[in-house]
Order: structure tokens, then C-alpha cells, then sequence
């Protein structure tokens, strides 16, 4: 439990509400290269569980999953293999809770993660400029 928020690992019944929140011009206007095929979306969530490199979670706000986030692991800082794996690490916000710090919430839950039980010593994460302040507080 991060502050009001639930992370968790993404289940069935996640699934289209994922791909709704995928689909929303709101909440990816600044995304580049987000997945188009459904079918690949739904078999790459549903396989987080099992992964060991992908720690994706997804975080509910009174029993709605509001937010999703994207933590992949790979070697190689730099590097054209580690540049190729990052396929989506990212967090995307449901529009009609923006401004309600979830998207921040989520991204403190991935640290927290990553430097604790994942024990990694370096994180890389980006930010579009021209990202509304509305959407990320």
C-alpha cells in the first residue's frame, strides 16, 4: 500500500480496463510506440507475475484500478540492448485522476521496489517537458 493506493501485479480481470486506459488520447498523448495489438498487450500483462525482469503493477484507488506502471530491469545501462528492451516503462493515469497524486504515488511504490526487495543500485526514468502539471501532481 502506497499512501491510498493498492500496487499489485494486473489479473484477468484487469485486462480491459488496461487496455482502455491504453487507448485513452488523454492519458497517452506524450507515450511513444505504446503497443497496438490487444492480443500482445493482454499475454505480455498477464505474464508479469512470472517474469524476471518485468515488475509492471498496476494500483487501485478504492477498488479502481486507476493507474498503471512499468518497471523493467535490464542490464546494461546504455546500451543499444538495454535502449531496445525498454519497451514500455512508463506510467499512465487515468485523466479523471489526475491531480490526485496517483501517478506519483505508483512511481514511489516502483522505487521503493527497486531499491529494496529488487536491490538494484540505479533507476533511469524520463519525463516529457511538455507534460501538463495537471497530469502529473
Amino acid at each position: 500500500l502506497v499512501g491510498s493506493l493498492l500496487l499489485r501485479y494486473a489479473i484477468p480481470d484487469d485486462i480491459e480496463r488496461l487496455l482502455t486506459l491504453r487507448d485513452d488520447a488523454d492519458a497517452n498523448r506524450f507515450m511513444f510506440g505504446h503497443q497496438l495489438d490487444p492480443d500482445v498487450f493482454r499475454r505480455d500483462w498477464l505474464a508479469v507475475a512470472d517474469s524476471d525482469t518485468d515488475f509492471s503493477c498496476v494500483a487501485e484507488l478504492n477498488d479502481t484500478v486507476v493507474v498503471m506502471g512499468f518497471l523493467g530491469v535490464v542490464d546494461g545501462m546504455g546500451t543499444g540492448e538495454a535502449i531496445a528492451d525498454r519497451r514500455q516503462d512508463r506510467v499512465i493515469v487515468d485523466p479523471r485522476y489526475w491531480g490526485l497524486q496517483v501517478g506519483s504515488a505508483l512511481g514511489y511504490g516502483l522505487l521503493a521496489a527497486a531499491f529494496g526487495p529488487l536491490e538494484l543500485r540505479r533507476v533511469t526514468a524520463s519525463c516529457n517537458a511538455d507534460t501538463d502539471r495537471k497530469s502529473t501532481r
